[in-house]
């Protein structure tokens, strides 16, 4: 099927250009006398910087020398074009060839004389300023500055204080404090560290340890929870968080309680084993379900997503998100009516895109569309 494009039109009622263009986008009003075809030039984010006329049954363009610009009519409108007369052409190259006898051209030549006579310009210099050569080649130069430091101190603060010799040309700085012992710091200040107080001050020693005995020492009494492993344990083991105990265990290894335990909402962490099958139905209650594996493999062909519901609105947002930088999805949204991905499509060789059976774009072509440019 052919494909049809449509520029932009203005069928009746007012002549003249659209008031504004994308960038190369092309309009024509089709108004008795003003048939003309324009076009958006220039690129200013999208849009065009300017809108000009280039054709048509009505246009009328003539060049006038050494005008940039064009005298455009249509209909019965004649105008130049805006910066048809540039200031370039009032220079000395442009219009030193004007003549004439009459009034209009005598005062263009008057009017360009003045333009181009010498100017004057004077050079004054001021204290400290001297001014060597004249326009247009001249050098400025300035003297006498500079300065001294006539005096240098050193303002006791944060538990340090210091002096200063020669403090009238070439200063020396000495830096002291007053701290004596260990020093602290709030941030801002200095100052000497107190017994006790900021920290605590040595007495005595451990002393040497015989036959395993710590002398000058506290131990702790072993009445909370440790890790280790013991043996020839008696008597009930308690339960963590509050558990009546159990006092003895059957199988090996581990600790078994039962060979068919029943489970009444318990916290079994994370269970670890080669292999799980389950020769009947599985079903999870919860709100999610997390399978961490490599591949998943499912035999039917056809899933179901949202099962429990029955309206586009409840399906709002279903779909298939996968992970990375940026959330890569393909949903479908209610307010369009419409899958929607958040990527590119790229269609592999010799496959194709089609509309109710028919193909409509392929890699080299794009058929039975009919794009509209719309009016103005």
């Amino acid at each position: 099927m052919p494909t049809t494009l449509r520029i932009k039109r203005r069928s009746s009622s007012t002549v003249g250009a659209p008031s504004t263009l994308a960038s190369s986008e092309l309009a024509f009003n089709e108004t008795s006398g003003g048939r003309v075809l324009y076009y958006g030039l220039g690129d200013v984010s999208g849009t065009a910087s300017s809108v000009i006329a280039i054709g048509g049954p009505d246009f009328v363009s003539s060049t006038i020398p050494n005008l940039t610009g064009v005298v455009t009519s249509v209909g019965t409108t004649t105008s130049i074009a805006n910066a048809a007369i540039t200031n370039a052409m009032l220079a000395n190259t442009a219009v030193a060839n004007l003549s004439g006898s009459n009034s209009g051209d005598n005062a263009v030549n008057s009017l360009y004389s003045s333009l181009i006579s010498d100017k004057t310009v004077v050079l004054t210099a001021g204290s400290g300023v001297t001014v060597t050569g004249t326009y247009p080649s001249f050098t400025i130069a300035a003297t006498g500055l500079g300065g001294t430091v006539t005096s240098v101190s050193v303002v006791s603060a944060n538990g340090f204080a210091g002096t200063v010799s020669t403090a009238t040309s070439t200063p020396a700085i000495t830096i002291s404090t007053s701290i004596t012992g260990l020093i602290k710091g709030n941030g801002t200040a200095l100052s000497a560290a107190v017994a006790a107080t900021d920290y605590v001050a040595p007495n005595g020693a451990l002393g040497t340890p015989s036959s395993g005995t710590l002398t000058n020492c506290t131990f702790p009494v072993l009445n909370q929870n440790t890790t280790g492993t013991a043996s020839n344990v008696t008597g009930v083991v308690a339960v963590a968080n509050g558990g009546t105990g159990q006092t003895s265990s059957t199988g090996s290894g581990a600790v078994v309680l039962a060979n068919t335990p029943t489970l009444i909402t318990p916290n079994i962490g994370a269970a670890t084993g080669t292999s799980l099958v389950l020769s009947g139905n599985l079903t999870v209650n919860g709100t999610t379900t997390t399978i961490s594996s490599s591949t998943l493999v499912v035999g039917d062909k056809n899933i179901v997503l949202a099962s429990a519901n029955t309206t586009d609105a409840g399906a709002d947002g279903g779909g298939i998100t996968i992970k990375g930088l940026t959330d890569k999805t393909f949903n479908w949204i209610d307010a369009t009516d419409s899958w929607t991905s958040s990527e590119h499509i790229d269609l592999a060789t010799g496959k194709v895109l089609k509309i109710n059976g028919t193909t409509v774009l392929s890699a080299t072509a794009l058929s039975g569309v009919d794009i509209d440019g719309g009016s103005f």
